[in-house]
């Protein structure tokens, strides 16, 4: 009788632990299956957010954000990029001018409404406030190669 006994409860071990092997994997399943129908908000895309030659508007900055959000976008680092031609696109506020400063902290404000997360990216396009000599920056950039 104790042979069987013996043998009786090391089978109902194994099938314990079998079951629970079992309920575990379909666990990590779920979860990986659900990840990808729902992913995290840090799974969202990152973007650019080119404001063409710095000259951007209040109101249409808010409303992009919200299309932003609306399709999927988590974060974006605003990428101020200057053009050569300002007769297409007229030249935004000088760097870091009061005006500049105030569109950045509504748009890090806005940002924060809808959860997400802004950086800022400090290019040497961006508009200098004034007109730049393309023959010196030329002249400079030559030195350094």
């Amino acid at each position: 009788m104790k042979p069987f006994t013996i043998f009786f409860a090391a089978l109902c071990i194994v099938c314990m632990h079998t079951t629970t092997s079992i309920g575990q994997k379909n666990d990590i399943y779920y979860a990986l299956k659900e990840g990808f129908k729902y992913p995290p908000v840090q799974a969202h895309q990152k973007i650019y957010w080119w404001w063409l030659n710095g000259n951007v508007d209040t109101l249409r900055l808010k409303e992009e954000m919200r299309f932003m959000k609306n399709a999927g976008i988590s974060d974006f680092d605003i990428y101020v990029f200057g053009v050569y031609d300002n007769t297409k696109i007229k030249a935004g506020p000088g760097f870091i001018g009061k005006e500049t400063l105030n569109t950045i902290k509504l748009s890090i404000k806005e940002a924060g409404k809808h959860n997400m997360e802004v950086g800022l990216n400090v290019a040497s396009s961006w508009n200098a406030g004034k007109k730049l000599d393309y023959f010196s920056i030329f002249c400079k950039i030559n030195l350094f190669i």
